[in-house]
């Protein structure tokens, strides 16, 4: 972190956004700025006009709503780390959530300030990982552009996004002689000493 406070978009009703405020804030209320919504999509619009450093999400205490709370902020926001609170303490919620993208999931009777501000750090720098993690995986060294990882990854979004629209356009370009441009810059070359 850069010294700035960090941005939490909150999730929540009312009455358990002012307490988890009140948990942050004892732990040193200059380390955090708290956007309050009341639900996901509101949190959609505001991802979207202003962005956030984190998702603390309240699922309340219905599993199965929280369930799909959990899979439409994690879709819906892939760029943002979430951290689920939850009244339950359902282990299998809790995997759950965390296999579709969450970083953290927190009970909130076992809640304390500090706990909860090092959750959020941690899921910052985690997801942070974890992009840099998948970018590597995606893109050619050498070139900046997308291996064929990366692009069977985009082709699959696109192809999904043309089944959506019912149209698309597929441009093709074939380039000669690559394994002499590979060759020459693509390998590093043993110097004998």
């Amino acid at each position: 972190m850069n010294g700035d406070p960090i941005h939490i978009l909150l999730v929540s009703e009312a009455g358990e956004a002012h307490r988890l405020r009140k948990l942050l804030e004892s732990n040193g209320s200059s380390q955090f700025r708290i956007t309050h919504v009341p639900g996901i999509e509101p949190a959609a619009h505001c991802l979207a006009r202003e962005g956030a450093d984190v998702l603390l999400l309240d699922i309340g205490p219905d599993q199965s709503r929280g369930r799909a709370i959990v899979h439409a902020a994690t879709t819906g926001a892939p760029q943002v780390p979430t951290v689920i609170l939850s009244d339950s303490e359902s282990e299998s919620l809790a995997v759950e959530s965390l296999q579709q993208g969450a970083q953290d999931f927190l009970t909130k009777g076992r809640l304390d300030g500090a706990g909860l501000a090092r959750s959020l750090r941690y899921a910052i720098e985690r997801h942070r990982l974890q992009r840099t993690l998948q970018s590597l995986s995606l893109i050619d060294d050498l070139t900046g552009l997308h291996n064929r990882r990366g692009f069977l990854s985009l082709a699959e979004q696109q192809l999904l996004l043309i089944l959506r629209k019912g149209s698309g356009l597929l441009v093709f370009v074939d380039v000669d002689d690559l394994k002499l441009i590979n060759d020459t810059h693509g390998h590093l070359k043993a110097t004998a000493h």
